[in-house]
């Protein structure tokens, strides 16, 4: 049978999440799909429930692999993909009944990429909020555009996936931020982009997920993330054309995010200043990037804190405002 999707949802001990994950998928109202489940060396009763769901459901494939992370897993999802398109489901969170009843009426035949909405959810599963597929949308997803504000996620897109097998597009494996990277490069060859702006992903936030960590160390992984981005651009001869897009999101990304993250751990950490020291050394007029001007009052305030180093200020400000990095 050939299948229109491809659904691949990486798994690590996410017994307590795989049940309303995968029945979001199977309630779907749009059939033909299959799905990849890369139980990514689970230690709990995860594997034996994902076992069960793929004897019960000839569409469903599991694949079980040793602990090597959350890229390696969306990676050989990708090898073992049959779909003529991709979506990524993380183990915790879930999508809408409709999703792919949506998607499919929305894509033409020459889409590469589909970006829709978020809806975010607490881990009590209640809903806090809505996330835009692309901020500040100005009718236009040019490359340009998507570098700067396509929020860097790889599980609220649906791809094509001849375009991912072609770019040679990869997941870093053994970092964190994997998506970032994922993302910025594979803009390079999405040429006919969809935005569907309804949100049919809901987003759990849940500090216990493969995605998440309050390890300091894990934090640096940030500054090689981005030399791939990078380096990918230079490679392909595009970083002088996107050079404020990509400055922009470092500004975002490494000196904001990643201030945010190690503040948050610890506000007397030295290493904060780290990522700073890195903007400052490779990009020094940062502060004049032409896309600073889209932040909100909230977003100055924290960058004005960092670019003074004031980092007990920071991190007591984001005590009243609780602004938290991405």
């Amino acid at each position: 049978m050939e299948f229109k999707y491809s659904i691949i949802i990486p798994s690590y001990n996410a017994d307590k999440y795989l049940d309303r994950s995968i029945s979001s998928v199977i309630n779907q109202t749009y059939k033909n799909f299959e799905v990849i489940i890369i139980d990514d060396g689970s230690t709990d009763n995860s594997y034996q429930k994902m076992k069960e769901y793929a004897s019960k459901y000839d569409y469903i494939k599991l694949i079980s692999q040793d602990n090597y992370g959350l890229g390696h897993a969306r990676n050989v999802g990708i090898t073992e993909a049959k779909g003529e398109y991709i979506l990524f489901l993380d183990c915790d969170d879930w999508i809408e009944k409709e999703a792919l009843e949506r998607i499919d009426k929305s894509l033409n035949c020459d889409c590469d990429l589909l970006i829709f909405d978020v809806n975010l959810i607490t881990s009590k599963g209640e809903k806090k909020g809505y996330l835009k597929g692309i901020e500040f949308y100005r009718e236009s997803t040019s490359t340009r555009e998507l570098i700067v504000n396509a929020i860097p996620a790889a599980w609220n897109k649906v791809y094509k996936r001849k375009m991912i097998i072609e770019s040679n597009v990869k997941f870093p494996e053994g970092l964190y931020y994997e998506d970032l990277a994922f993302s910025k490069q594979i803009f390079l060859y999405t040429f006919n982009v969809f935005y569907l702006k309804e949100p049919l992903y809901n987003y759990v936030s849940n500090a216990n997920s493969m995605i998440h960590t309050k390890q300091m160390d894990n934090c640096f992984n940030m500054i090689e993330i981005i030399e791939i981005i990078i380096t990918k651009y230079r490679e392909m001869n595009f970083y002088n054309e996107y050079t404020s897009e990509l400055e922009f999101v470092m500004i975002m990304h490494l000196l904001i995010y990643s201030t945010l993250r190690v503040n948050s751990i610890n506000p007397f950490s030295n290493r904060q200043y780290l990522f700073l020291k890195y903007m400052k050394i490779n990009y020094p007029e940062f502060r004049f990037n032409k896309y600073i001007k889209q932040f909100d009052n909230e977003y100055r305030k924290i960058f004005e804190f960092i670019i003074k180093k004031q980092y007990l200020h920071l991190w007591l400000y984001r005590r009243l405002g609780n602004k938290e990095g991405n």
